[in-house]
């Protein structure tokens, strides 16, 4: 059992292979967002080109 406490193993592990079976999280972010995602992309390069504000749903500068 004790390798289900080292990080990458377990739950972890599972969670992060099914993300990118689906196509990563910023798949999954674009989708949220639909038609939006691309003029919130521009506003997102204009005021935050470094990404400087990254945490929870991240739009990528464009």
């Amino acid at each position: 059992m004790r390798h289900h406490c080292r990080p990458g193993t377990g739950l972890r592990r599972q969670l992060r292979r099914r993300e990118q079976q689906r196509g990563g999280a910023q798949s999954r972010i674009q989708d949220n967002y639909g038609a939006n995602y691309d003029r919130l992309q521009a506003i997102k390069g204009k005021y935050d080109p470094g990404n400087l504000f990254h945490v929870n749903q991240n739009i990528k500068p464009a």
